[in-house]
């Protein structure tokens, strides 16, 4: 059987983050989630995704995606839990209606995503 897929969705304690996380889990990828501050809600998307999909791993990990220390945090923090991450949460790409490459987030990811995962793919696709 072949290794499952992970994604990294960011923002997924609420809103679109947290609907993509169970998308990508009900598709049977591991997911890291994501979440600036309100780590109760990142749970319960958490535990509702170990009640829905028992053999999907998950990984909370906290953090300012404007920040760059936060940034290469949590980057080392997925790349120590799972072998490969090879998918990033639509929401990644457009963080503040900018592309990808033009945000914040989107140059630290790549600053430290590049590096460790190679290039990404998205989801959901356009």
């Amino acid at each position: 059987m072949a290794e499952r897929e992970t994604c990294l969705v960011t923002g997924a304690s609420g809103g679109i983050g947290s609907a993509i996380a169970l998308k990508m889990a009900a598709e049977g990828r591991n997911v890291v989630l994501h979440y600036a501050g309100n780590e109760a809600a990142a749970r319960a998307i958490e535990e509702e995704i170990h009640k829905a999909y028992p053999s999907v791993e998950t990984l909370l990990c906290q953090g300012d995606i404007k920040k760059e220390e936060d940034v290469e945090r949590i980057v080392a923090e997925a790349a120590a839990r799972f072998s490969e991450i090879e998918v990033l949460g639509e929401q990644c790409r457009n963080h503040k209606r900018q592309s990808f490459s033009q945000n914040v987030f989107g140059r630290l990811l790549m600053k430290y995503w590049m590096p460790t995962f190679g290039e990404p793919s998205y989801f959901p696709k356009r």
